[in-house]
This record gives structure tokens, C-alpha cells and sequence, in this order.
């Protein structure tokens, strides 16, 4: 499974790009960089909103308004279900367990030079400003010089707290220093609830003469305000992270929000958060600024809401999901999630793919034309093209990883989702984590262990940015076959079995495998070609789809359109037609090998294939593999294999002209002393190294054996299974028992 997410997520980024980039450029091109609102709430449950959940005993008609106006997010997620881990995966792109620590009372938690979501737009002209809770530390050492914070980290305006509303010490601070100093001492406040987390709860401390707890909220709102009519009179855009301190505790609802809910102090407090959220978002509108403001709205992690609260309230602020805050379950990281941009994107719609906290500093990245280095958002993915509602049938991300708090980690996989080493649930068909199906899934639990163990030795979820996508690196030039010099050049050159890079969830024969072959800087792939019932050449392996597709039909019996509907087993890739397979390894400068499996009894099948070649310009990078009526059709248009009766006439001494074609076989079979007059004859020496011609115990070594014999012998290159490229300086891949 090495390097396998890599490769799983270059599909998404190579495919879009190269299909859709254009339709992304039309978008930004239509609308200049927008100003952005960043609305990150503490403690709210996916279902307290009644935009997410209709059953919703909570008011909260300005987050329903912001739903309306756009993009609704169902299967948004925090990197953590607690406060401090879930901000860092926020604003560094970073899932927190790579933190490298979490001493945020006496030190900061970001690196000096760590991108954030405001310095990639601060560095692209954004005037950027947060108010609210910060709570990844500071250096601490003096009040007038709180260094390590927002303003440090790509802010340039900062007011708010340094922690939790019910964490002492309580003051405010602005930009680099505090407001007032914590000087007085202050008692606690009682809380209720199991542990006591509910409430007007706050913890005893130090406080400034100026800090009041039920002003906060308020506090913050008018800051936002203040800093958006300021900003809105600049030209240059600006970026604002309001990050609310509430409805985390204390639970301090104002005179007019008491009695307002049906659930007593939780969802009045709910309530005049969302009130305070319409505030600003009628800031917004009053400053004539709307047409070109992206507003974002989430929720740091899940809610405090036990289950005795939800059998005493009828209210489940979760929604369907299990657990709160602290949880790895899904009502722990769950988040609503809400993207609002008049004009781009469609109001009231829905999105289902899979998104992370973490994938915001790519998607700013994304949208100011911003390149992400190595070391930056290694675990973040733009959502922008979702955004911009350009169609994919692809997921932003394959996979998701969240922590509990600072313990357990979970990893998700589609639909499958590992909490720990022994939880193990199908959200398809259990989205409320009931049933713990491990012990009959272990070899899925082993699977997503490993892809866990790998991000952690990788230190990173990404593909890096040099091999992100192929367009982005000088392309290798296109091979020519037929000049036999310009080969050897190049050499020894590499030629991918069974359509590319296949691994777990890479299917033989698919584009995804084609695509990491290109990453792989292969010269090469061989495409196995099967005729549809409509005789539309078709790249599969097997004459039956049983194996690969689950069904037991062969490919003759279907038509190209009925074709292309079907899937691989276990992988959201499609069969294939020749044409889309050309055309996909004509943009990557990849040679192609065509080893022809069907008859082609009907002569529009040759034709289709002759056409093909030439018009994706294949004509001098083709190799063909087949039976003697495919070397008839495509002979001159394609290098052939090497007859035995012209190889027996080598071997007899004789001088024979083999221009136009290449030695393939087995590499135990070669005599090794006719490599050389081989190729002095004209033709190309092309062993093959696959899995099934060794022993399945010692595979490995025979191979690497055979490898550097014929490396040494003169072979011109390869025909090689991807188990094997770390013999040819190629990283190592996977190999799935």
C-alpha cells in the first residue's frame, strides 16, 4: 500500500485539471479574488441547526439563511472533536496528530514558518483579520508581548482571547498585547450536567477589571462588524476568521434569548449565537459587499449533549450520529458546513463529498493561485472545484482521518471507518455506528491500519507537491519506437503491464493506473484490447468481466455505452474505451503497447484501432502484442513482436533486417549472446518481468535477478509488473497480500 493514497488522489488532481481547469479559470476570471468570511462556532452539533436537521428544537434562522444562499456540506468533518487540535488542523492544513506538541498554556503551537489559511492570502494581498478565540498558545512571558499568536501567523489584526471561554485566565487581547491584564481573582461557576460541562460553568482564575463573560459574544460581534466596514472600504480583498468562543460554556443567553428554545439554557444560548452570526451577516449586505464575499460557516467539533439530554429534551444535536464532543464517533467531528458565494455558487444546494477542516488552505491556495511547497497542507485538498459546482465523479478525498481529543485516532475509507484497532463500522449502512462489524472485516481494519501507519511514516495524506500532478513537471518526450538509437538513449526504458501502476483500489487496465504510470515516469503501458458487442475496441484484461467487474458477462456480450457504466470491484474507476485510454496517454507523452486479445472478426474493430493511433499521433509510440491478424492490420503503424522463424535465422547466423520489430518473451528463455546482433539487426530487446512467470515465495528475488542479468546483457527495457519498479529507480509500491 506504499505511496498508495498518493496515487489514489493524483486522480483527482490530474483528472480535473486536465479536464476541468478551464471551466475553473472561466469561473475566476469571471469574479475577482473575493473577500472571505471564515464563521467558525465552538461546540455546535451537526444536528442543532434546523437547516441540517429538520427536527431541530433550536431557532437558528440566520445559519437556515446562509444554507439557503448556498452550498450545504453533509459530510463535512473537523480534523478533532475537541477545541484545540481541530483549530490546528484548521488553519495549518495539517492533521493535529502532527503536531509536535500541545503545551499551548506556555507556547505556541504553530511554527513560525508554518503556512496558514492567512498567510497563503496575506502573502496574496488579502488584508486579514480574526476576532475570537485563538487557543494555540502564545509565549506568555509578557502581557505587553504575546508573541506566537494570530499576528504572527499571518494576521494583521487580531482581537479576541487566548482559550476557552471557561479557561482562566480571562482578558482580551489585541494584535500582540493584552487589553487589560488578569489581575483580579475570580471564583468558578457551577456547572450541571454528567460532568458538570453545562451551563454558566467557568473554571476560577485571574481576570481583567474590564472582562465580563455574558459581553463576549456581543464583544465579538461588534468587532466583526467594526473590522468588516473598515475592510470594506480598501479596494484589496480581506479575509476574516471570526472565530465565536460560544455555544461553548458558559451557556450565558441574554434576557431575550431565555425561554426562546425548547430545551431550556443549550439551545437559547444556540439561539443568540445565531443571531449574533445574522449580525454580521447583515454587515456584510449593509456594506454593499455580498456579490463578492465567500462566507464559510462551521463548527469546530461536536456539542456537550449527553443521552440522558437527548431523553430529556427530545432533542439530538448530533442528528442520526453518535457521540459528542471528545468522540471519534461521527457526532464528534461531524460538522454542519457552509460555503455562500452569490452568483458562484448555486443556492440551495447540497454537496455529499467528503471534506476536512484541514482542506481549507488548499482551497485558499486554489483560489488565489497559490502553489502549495512540500512542506505546507500535507493534509489538505481544495474543495474549490465543488465550489464552483464543476461535476466530478470523484470524491475530493478518499480518506479522512480525525482524533478524539488528544487519545484515539479513526481512519475512513469510503464508507468504511476505523476507530482505534478494533471499531469498525460501514456508514452505508450503519451511519449511526451501532453495529461494530471488525470481527468479520478484519482484513479491511488491517488495510486501513496500514494507509494510517503510512500518512504517520510519510508525514503527509497528499500527494507531494512535485508529483502531484503530471502537468506540473516537464513531461518526458514522447517515445519513438522506431529509432532504435533515441531508445537506448532513454534507456533502459519502462513499459507498464496491465495498463499502468496497479495496486488495491488502482484497477488493472484504468485510467487511475495509466496516470501514476505517468507520475512513475514510465515510457510506456501495455493496454490489453477486448472488441465490444458493437465493435468498439475496449481496454479490459479478461474476455469475462466476472473477476474484475463482478459480472458474468464477457465483454463482447455488451455495447460500448452499456460499457462504460460498470465499475471495477471495489473501485470507483470504469471500464474503459480505446479512444478515452489514447487520448488520456497522448496528453502524458505515454508510448502504448496494445496487446489485442479479440479475434476482430468484424473490420470495423482494425479500423477503429488504426484510426485511433493515428489520430492521437500513436503511430511512432505504438508496440503491438496479438494474434497474426492484428500484425497483418496494424503492421507499419506499430512495432511488432519478433517472429520465431526470423529469430531461428539469427540464431543461424544470418543477417536479417528486424527493423519494425522487438524481441519480447520470457527473460529465462534468452540466449543472452543474441541481444547484441539483435539490435545491430535493427530491432528492440524488450524481456518482460511479470509476477506470474516466478515462484509466488521467491518472486521478488528471481525477478531482480533476471532484472540486472539482461540490464547487463544490453536490454533496451522493460515490460515490467509495478511490484518490480524499485529495481529501475522508481519508488517502491505496495505489494497487497
Amino acid at each position: 500500500m506504499h505511496n498508495r493514497i498518493m496515487k489514489l488522489n493524483l486522480l483527482l488532481i490530474c483528472f480535473i485539471y486536465f479536464q476541468l481547469i478551464s471551466q475553473k479559470a472561466q469561473s475566476q476570471e469571471s469574479h475577482k479574488l473575493p473577500n472571505i468570511i471564515f464563521i467558525l462556532v465552538d461546540d455546535m452539533g451537526y444536528g442543532d441547526p434546523k437547516s441540517f436537521n429538520p427536527q431541530s428544537k433550536i431557532s437558528t434562522p440566520n445559519i437556515d439563511k446562509l444554507a439557503a444562499s448556498g452550498m450545504m456540506f453533509t459530510d463535512a468533518h473537523a480534523s478533532a472533536s475537541s477545541c484545540i487540535p481541530s483549530r490546528y488542523g484548521l488553519l495549518t492544513g495539517r492533521y493535529p496528530f502532527r503536531a509536535k506538541h500541545f503545551n499551548w498554556r506556555s507556547e505556541p503551537l504553530i511554527d513560525e514558518d508554518q503556512l496558514t489559511i492567512a498567510s497563503v492570502l496575506q502573502k496574496n494581498g488579502y488584508y486579514t483579520g480574526m476576532v475570537g478565540k485563538w487557543h494555540l498558545g502564545f509565549d506568555y512571558s509578557d502581557y505587553n508581548n504575546l508573541t506566537g499568536g494570530p499576528v504572527d501567523r499571518g494576521f494583521d489584526y487580531y482581537f479576541g482571547i487566548s482559550r476557552s471561554l471557561d479557561q482562566a485566565d480571562y482578558y482580551y487581547i489585541q494584535d500582540r498585547h493584552a487589553v487589560q491584564a488578569p489581575t483580579d481573582s475570580i471564583p468558578a461557576s457551577v456547572g450541571y450536567g454528567k460532568n458538570g460541562w453545562q451551563g454558566a460553568f467557568w473554571r476560577k482564575g485571574k481576570a481583567a477589571k474590564n472582562f465580563k463573560h455574558d459581553e463576549v459574544l456581543n464583544t465579538f460581534t461588534q468587532k466583526s462588524i467594526d473590522f468588516i466596514e473598515n475592510a470594506a472600504k480598501d479596494s484589496n480583498p480581506f479575509f476574516l476568521y471570526l472565530a465565536l468562543a460560544s455555544p461553548h460554556t458558559p451557556w450565558l443567553a441574554s434576557e431575550k434569548f431565555k425561554g426562546t428554545s425548547e430545551i431550556g439554557d443549550w439551545g437559547d444560548w444556540v439561539a443568540e449565537n445565531d443571531d449574533a452570526i445574522g449580525k454580521v451577516l447583515k454587515a456584510v449586505s449593509d456594506n454593499g459587499i455580498s456579490e463578492n464575499t465567500l462566507i464559510i460557516f462551521t463548527s469546530d467539533n461536536g456539542p456537550v449533549w449527553w443521552p440522558a439530554d437527548i431523553e430529556t429534551y427530545g432533542h439530538r444535536a448530533t442528528s442520526i450520529y453518535r457521540g459528542m464532543k471528545f468522540d471519534a464517533w461521527e457526532g464528534g467531528h461531524r460538522m454542519p458546513f457552509i460555503a455562500s458565494w452569490p452568483g458562484v455558487i448555486e443556492q440551495g444546494s447540497q454537496s455529499s463529498r467528503i471534506v476536512s477542516n484541514t482542506d481549507m488552505l488548499a482551497t485558499f491556495a486554489d483560489l488565489v493561485g497559490e502553489t502549495l511547497t512540500a512542506k505546507s497542507g500535507e493534509d489538505s485538498y481544495s474543495i474549490l472545484d465543488a465550489l464552483y459546482n464543476i461535476e466530478s465523479t470523484k470524491p475530493i478525498r478518499e480518506v479522512i482521518v480525525g482524533w478524539s481529543g488528544y487519545s484515539e485516532l479513526y481512519i475512513r475509507k469510503g464508507d468504511w471507518k476505523l476507530i482505534g484497532n478494533d471499531q469498525l463500522y460501514n456508514l452505508a449502512t450503519d451511519p449511526s455506528e451501532q453495529n461494530n462489524v471488525y470481527k468479520n472485516n478484519k482484513n479491511i481494519a488491517l488495510e486501513l491500519l496500514t494507509l494510517l501507519e503510512q500518512y504517520k511514516i510519510e508525514g503527509r495524506s497528499t500527494p507531494k507537491p512535485e508529483l502531484a500532478s503530471v502537468e506540473t513537471s516537464p513531461l518526458p518526450e514522447l517515445i519513438n519506437v522506431w529509432d532504435p538509437v533515441k531508445v537506448r538513449y532513454r534507456g533502459p526504458i519502462l513499459i507498464a503491464h496491465r495498463g499502468g501502476v496497479v495496486e488495491p483500489n488502482i484497477p488493472e487496465c484504468s485510467k487511475m493506473a495509466v496516470k501514476m504510470a505517468a507520475v512513475y515516469k514510465y515510457d510506456m503501458v501495455e493496454l490489453d484490447i477486448q472488441e465490444s458487442k458493437d465493435h468498439h475496441p475496449i481496454v479490459f484484461h479478461d474476455r469475462n468481466m466476472m473477476q474484475a467487474s463482478g459480472i458474468d458477462k464477457k465483454i463482447s456480450d455488451l455495447t460500448l455505452e452499456e460499457l462504460s457504466k460498470i465499475n471495477f470491484v471495489n473501485s470507483e474507476e470504469y471500464i474503459t474505451s480505446l479512444e478515452d485510454m489514447l487520448r488520456l496517454c497522448s496528453s502524458l507523452n505515454l508510448g502504448v503497447m496494445l496487446d489485442i486479445k479479440s479475434d476482430g472478426k468484424n473490420e470495423l474493430f482494425f479500423k477503429g484501432i488504426l484510426a485511433l493511433i493515428e489520430k492521437y499521433q500513436l503511430d511512432k509510440a505504438c508496440m503491438l502484442l496479438g494474434n497474426a491478424k492484428a500484425r497483418d492490420q496494424l503492421k507499419g503503424k506499430a512495432l511488432l513482436t519478433l517472429p520465431k522463424e526470423m529469430l531461428d535465422r539469427v540464431k543461424e547466423g544470418e543477417s536479417v533486417d528486424l527493423k519494425g520489430y522487438y524481441w519480447f518473451g520470457v527473460p529465462e528463455t534468452w540466449p543472452l549472446e543474441l541481444i547484441k546482433p539483435i539490435q545491430e539487426y535493427g530491432a528492440l530487446v524488450i524481456p518482460a518481468l511479470n509476477i506470474f512467470r516466478y515462484s509466488k515465495e521467491n518472486h521478488r528475488t528471481e525477478a531482480h535477478h533476471d532484472a540486472k542479468r539482461l540490464l547487463n546483457a544490453g536490454a533496451d527495457g522493460f515490460q515490467i509488473d509495478c511490484i518490480y519498479q524499485d529495481y529501475f529507480q522508481r519508488p517502491k509500491v505496495y505489494e497487497f497480500k
